[in-house]
């Protein structure tokens, strides 16, 4: 039996990646479908407790005084009295009122509504990051988990195979060559699980940052099946409604009210004062008019500097999209190519690792495999069962990448946006 018996899985692993995706992943569906209850119920309860999450809210709560605020008049009325005692009494009263002539408050309460909604957009694509963090880090720390348990397995065999191989070296069937092989595979696998065991600390770790009031036996475990891939005929509409493109979107109009308003403010406004009062025995009314002469500045480079910013904003804008779509389409190759594999896996592969490990053992003790093929073959087998829990982890931090990449990681988990 030649070593590569028991490889061939992984080569066959590498093999379908290259291949493309399964046509039974062709079928269209319009909308994805739904995680299961207890992570949507944890996901849900995690995003109400997170206190960035809950500081991000109590800022919208300023944005919109600060809205509310802008919504109001610039100008408030000034209240004159005048009086004189000199060769005639003069007694006056009145009410001078700059008028906003050239709409300053209509633009500044546009430029506060747009920041309000770029505030909310934020707080949304604030969410859906800490979501996919989550969900990523559940993932992470599950397969490591996993991965932890098959490492203490394949310890406990290696310490078996360490014994056997000891007893019968005493007994002159191996070599000292041979004894010194399965030693240094059973220090291998030693050194292999305390490094798994260190990066499932880690992984725990920053499941735990996320959710500090939750103990780690409520995690929930990632569905046993892994989601289908929707189809979509317009990947554009996917794009648009994502929160980073809607922030750049919303940085351009910001930027145009600016400029609006710096227009607006190179045009003076009016003061009007009218007074009434007694001059001696007769009655006196006054009515005067002021305006401001921008002669000496006329603002004319804060409206250039803005309109500066305006393009800037256009062109980052621009960018966004082009990223948002090849995202979107690296990550939708990246899902499927990995699921096929992955499926492949589950109906091929996995079924050519139900051979027993003893029966390797069996083999090796009847002399018809030699301790070095026994050694190889039985590491290659464990370390294919290893490679399979990668795969599944690299495939669902892909569909965590392509939900959030198509935005579509709210609806998976049946949160409102």
């Amino acid at each position: 039996m030649h070593p590569k018996t028991y490889g061939f899985t992984l080569l066959w692993i590498t093999f379908v990646i290259f291949i493309g995706p399964a046509k039974a992943d062709e079928s269209i569906s319009i909308e994805v479908g739904l995680a299961e209850f207890p992570l949507r119920q944890f996901v849900a309860s995690t995003l109400e407790k997170n206190l960035r999450l809950r500081a991000a809210r109590m800022a919208l709560a300023s944005k919109k005084s600060v809205r509310d605020a802008e919504s109001q008049p610039i100008y408030n009325p000034d209240f004159i009295l005048d009086t004189e005692d000199a060769t005639s009494q003069t007694r006056a009263i009145g009410v001078s009122q700059t008028l906003d002539w050239s709409g300053k408050r209509k633009a500044r309460s546009q430029i506060a509504d747009l920041n309000l909604r770029f505030a909310e957009t934020e707080f949304l694509s604030l969410r859906r990051s800490f979501t996919t963090e989550l969900l990523s880090g559940l993932a992470t720390y599950q397969i490591y988990c996993a991965r932890y348990e098959l490492v203490l397995e394949r310890l406990q065999l290696m310490n078996d195979l360490v014994d056997l191989a000891q007893n019968r070296f005493n007994a002159g069937d191996i070599s000292q060559v041979e004894l010194d092989l399965v030693k240094l595979a059973a220090t291998k696998v030693r050194n292999n699980s305390v490094t798994i065991q260190a990066e499932r600390l880690q992984a725990q770790e920053a499941v735990r940052v996320l959710t500090p009031h939750v103990d780690k036996t409520e995690w929930p475990s990632l569905p046993s099946s892994i989601p289908k891939l929707p189809r979509y005929t317009d990947l554009d509409m996917l794009v648009q409604q994502l929160p980073e493109l809607q922030l750049a979107n919303l940085n351009v109009q910001i930027n145009d009210a600016l400029t609006a308003l710096r227009r607006n403010e190179r045009k003076p406004d009016p003061t009007l004062t009218i007074t009434g009062g007694q001059e001696d025995d007769e009655l006196a009314v006054g009515l005067n008019l002021t305006i401001p002469l921008f002669v000496r500045n006329s603002f004319k480079h804060e409206v250039s500097a803005a309109k500066a910013e305006r393009d800037e904003s256009q062109l980052i804008a621009s960018d966004v999209l082009h990223r948002a779509r090849v995202r979107l389409k690296i990550s939708t190759e990246r899902f499927s190519v990995l699921r096929f594999a992955w499926v492949d896996w589950e109906s091929t592969g996995a079924k050519s690792l139900s051979r027993p490990v003893d029966q390797l053992q069996r083999l090796w003790e009847k002399g018809e495999l030699t301790t070095t093929d026994y050694v190889v073959q039985l590491t290659e087998t464990l370390e294919v069962r290893e490679s399979a829990l990668e795969l599944n982890e690299s495939l669902w931090q892909a569909w965590f990448d392509w939900l959030t990449a198509s935005g579509r990681i709210d609806a998976w988990l049946a949160v409102d946006s």
